[in-house]
C-alpha cells in the first residue's frame, strides 16, 4: 500500500500543471465575526471624548475564581494629542476584553485613536466608540 501512495502522490502533484487540466480551487473556509453578538447601545456624541495616544501599562485585575483574568481591565495611555474634551496624561481607560461583550484589546508600545466616554471610575471605551478606519 505504501508504494502505490509513493506513486500516486507525484502524479497529484503535477497534475497542476498539465495542459487542459485545471488545478482544484481551495477555498478557505469563512472566519466567524467575533463581534457577532456585540450589541451597541445609542450613546449621546456630544460626551465622547478622543485622543491620541501610546500604550504604557495596563491595570490588570484577577476574576472571581483568582486565577484568571477579569473581563474588564484599565490600559494606561500615554496622552500624545487630545483631539476632543479633556483627558489627563496618562489616562487610564477601562474596557470590556471579550469581543462578544464590545470588548478590545492594546497592544503595549503601540499608537491608537482613542475614543472614550466619562463613567463613574474615569473613562472608558469599546469596539462601539472605536473610530472609523
Amino acid at each position: 500500500m505504501a508504494v502505490s501512495l509513493l506513486l500516486i502522490i507525484p502524479f497529484l502533484a503535477q497534475a497542476g500543471s498539465l495542459p487542459g487540466v485545471d488545478a482544484p480551487e481551495i477555498k478557505q473556509p469563512p472566519k466567524p465575526d467575533p463581534y457577532a453578538k456585540c450589541v451597541c447601545e445609542e450613546g449621546d456624541a456630544a460626551t465622547v471624548m478622543s485622543f491620541v495616544g501610546i500604550v504604557s501599562d495596563a491595570q490588570v485585575l484577577l476574576g472571581d475564581d483568582g486565577r484568571s483574568p477579569a473581563d474588564r481591565q484599565a490600559t494606561i495611555f500615554k496622552v500624545v494629542k487630545t483631539i476632543k474634551g479633556e483627558v489627563s496624561n496618562p489616562a487610564k481607560v477601562w474596557h470590556m476584553t471579550a469581543p462578544e461583550k464590545c470588548g478590545v484589546t492594546f497592544d503595549y508600545g503601540k499608537r491608537y485613536d482613542v475614543a472614550v466616554i466619562a463613567v463613574e471610575d474615569g473613562l472608558e471605551t469599546s469596539w462601539c466608540l472605536k473610530p472609523a478606519p
